[in-house]
């Protein structure tokens, strides 16, 4: 899965991506690896994934591991892989040029 890129500042609680599997039975979606700094949080059973925190450019891009477990078996299970980029945004206000310095010259 590689969904469309967030804004550095996108607020905590964001829908990111849902994940979903073709299987007859339930499952239960877990982040496995990949989100050592816990930015996303996953819907156990819907496979909605959302920010779990503000954001951190340098951070990004994040790769993590999404696993679909049957949910009467924990032996039957596949995983897939996430990547979220963030986009940079200018967080620093205008700046003026100089401002426009004078001289008089003696004649």
């Amino acid at each position: 899965y590689h969904p469309a890129p967030l804004r550095e500042t996108t607020p905590p609680d964001t829908f990111v991506v849902e994940i979903s599997v073709l299987y007859k039975h339930p499952v239960n979606y877990s982040i496995v690896s990949g989100d050592e700094k816990g930015y996303f949080i996953i819907h156990s059973s819907s496979g909605i994934i959302r920010t779990r925190k503000n954001l951190k450019l340098e951070d990004f891009p994040v790769n993590f591991h999404v696993r679909a477990t049957d949910s009467s078996d924990a032996a039957i299970f596949n995983e897939v892989e996430v990547k979220v980029e963030v986009i940079d945004e200018n967080d620093f206000p205008p700046v003026f040029p100089s401002s426009l310095l004078e001289q008089r010259l003696a004649e």
